[in-house]
This record gives structure tokens, sequence and C-alpha cells, in this order.
């Protein structure tokens, strides 16, 4: 009896919005909903919807306020430049807080500290902030830093945080995160929330790839 061999085609969703397909990323982890971030349509024509949506399983996106952390309570971070702030910076970014009648906006600008001898002096960077998972009332984000102007890279080199925000007044996590095994430039995701809750990282090695728990979360 000869071997039967069994061909799965992946089914493909096309996301849209008013029938148009539009670019979607970074798929938020953590919420009962499929949340994605929008970058306009996909046919590069100007306009399009931006920012966090819905998906619904047919596919059609919803505008969201942000990244959904407990009922009716959205959280976003943005990139203050991006707000129209005319005096921001590469390190500053806007946590947005969304309610069902309000909206608060709290500026959070990350300062660069290095320690050239005795001294401690502040170096101008460039920040990236990712939000990538919701946790209940938060959101955990991989944060990327180094310092801006070349002599300042090569010196002190740049590193990677977690930072996790919350909109109930519990404690930022800003923890240091070592650096990995092997270039993580093309790794798309860093950090996840698992099905228990807690925060997990995957780290490239050389001979594969570690996953690490964060300690109480």
């Amino acid at each position: 009896m000869g071997h039967i061999l069994l061909v799965v085609e992946p089914s493909w969703t096309r996301l849209t919005s008013g029938g148009r397909p539009v670019i979607a990323d970074d798929l938020i982890q953590g919420v009962q909903t499929r949340i994605v971030e929008l970058h306009g349509f996909a046919d590069l024509s100007a306009g399009g919807p931006s920012g966090y949506a819905s998906v619904d399983p047919a596919g059609v996106v919803a505008s969201t306020p942000g990244i959904p952390v407990a009922p009716d309570r959205w959280m976003d971070l943005e990139d203050a430049r991006d707000a129209g702030e005319p005096t921001a910076t590469d390190q500053d970014f806007d946590l947005i807080l969304t309610g069902p009648d309000t909206e608060s906006v709290l500026p959070i600008r990350v300062r660069v500290l290095v320690h050239p001898g005795a001294r401690t002096a502040s170096v101008p960077a460039i920040v990236g902030v990712e939000a990538i998972s919701a946790i209940p009332h938060g959101i955990v984000a991989y944060v990327q830093v180094s310092p801006s102007r070349p002599r300042d890279a090569a010196r002190f080199g740049g590193g990677h945080w977690l930072l996790k925000l919350s909109d109930d007044g519990s404690p930022i996590w800003w923890e240091r995160l070592t650096e990995p095994g092997l270039s993580s430039e093309v790794q798309v995701r860093h950090l996840a929330v698992g099905a228990d809750g807690r925060v997990y990282r995957m780290v490239a090695e050389p001979d594969g790839l570690s996953i690490y728990r964060r300690p109480g979360s």
C-alpha cells in the first residue's frame, strides 16, 4: 500500500478597510481580540488608516484608541514628534491613556546617562520603543537605546530594555536586557506574554533560540 501525501494549503485572510486592503503588522499579544497596527492602504496610495485596529473573522479592521488593557480602557505609546510636539527629540514619547469619556497624555523622556570616569553625564540618544504585548491594565514594550553621536556610541555602546507601563498605578518595569549571542537586528519579536500571563524573552543564540521567563511576572 503506497504512502498518501496530504498537502494542506494555508488559509490567508486579507485585511481590509472600506473594502480596500491595508498594511498591518505587530500582532499584539495578551488581548482577547486580534489587534494589529495599521500603516495605510496596501496599494501605497496616500491616506488609509493608521494606528491600532481590531480585526474581525472576515479580516475587516476597525480602528481602536490603542491597545485594550481592560474593558473600555486603552493604552498607546506614540513618538512625541509624530504627535506634532515642536520641542520633541528622539528621546521623547507620549503615553496615551483612553477611557470611555476621557483621554490623558503622559509625556515620557528617556534620559541616557554615561559615566566617563568619576562623573555622570547625559548624552543625546536615539530611542526606539515598541509596544508588543498587553497585560491586565498595562502594556509591555521593547526599548532600544543608542547614543546618537558616533563618538559616544563607539565609547559607551547601546542596549535593550524591558518597559512595562500601567494605568492602575502599579510600578513601572524598566529592566536592562542582556545582549544576545547573535545580532538581533532582523529578529521581529523579542518579548512575549504567555498563556500564563507571564513575560518571556526570546534570545537568538549560535546553537538555537533560548526562551527566558521573567521572574515574578
